[in-house]
């Protein structure tokens, strides 16, 4: 079995199960984990911070394509919310996941975001996943070409589900556009 190298201030740890309690040589002191050496590193696990203090992830590459990737596999969910003011701050702007439908009817699926007719000659039905399973989820259906108010964009739901009390909403104005959210029952438009 092999370790990553661990450090914590400005010792390096080879062991596993470290509980520290407070490093008298170091104000501030950081934990690495460097999976640099490493071909494969399973995981991360960080619990808690002591009161005013907090966690950062940071990715460092000397190459031109940096990035960090924070994935919740199977059924779990990545959750960032600060517990003193709930807020998320996205510094440097927000790059969204953007669907393009190309003229056809389309049924959004759980991972998309913003659902784009680029193209629209006839009018067309969006079928929303059922509210049950994804309980808190944001979409926005949209029109990019400016064709809704001819060739309408119907949106529709599965189950008997509503969009705030109908059973479906049209847009039916040039670039118009929709955002819903799922309250875990029905589809609420905000």
């Amino acid at each position: 079995m092999s370790f990553l190298p661990l450090t914590w201030g400005n010792r390096t740890l080879n062991q596993l199960g470290l509980i520290h309690r407070g490093h008298a040589s170091t104000t501030n002191p950081t934990l690495n984990i460097d999976a640099s050496t490493t071909s494969v590193a399973t995981g991360l696990n960080v619990k808690g911070a002591a009161a005013g203090g907090g966690i950062a992830l940071t990715s460092r590459s000397s190459g031109t394509n940096e990035a960090m990737s924070i994935d919740g596999k199977g059924s779990g969910q990545l959750i960032l919310q600060s517990v003193a003011t709930g807020q998320i701050v996205l510094g440097g702007g927000q790059i969204v996941k953007r669907t393009a439908v190309f003229d056809l009817a389309y049924t959004v699926l759980v991972t998309d975001y913003l659902v784009a007719y680029a193209t629209l000659t006839a009018a067309r039905t969006v079928t929303l996943p059922t509210a049950v399973s994804v309980s808190g989820q944001v979409y926005i259906i949209i029109d990019e070409t400016g064709s809704a108010n001819t060739n309408n964009i119907t949106i529709g739901t599965t189950s008997s589900q509503t969009i705030n009390g109908a059973s479906t909403k049209v847009i039916n104005t040039a670039y118009g556009y929709y955002r819903l959210y799922s309250n875990g029952t029905n589809w609420i438009l905000f």
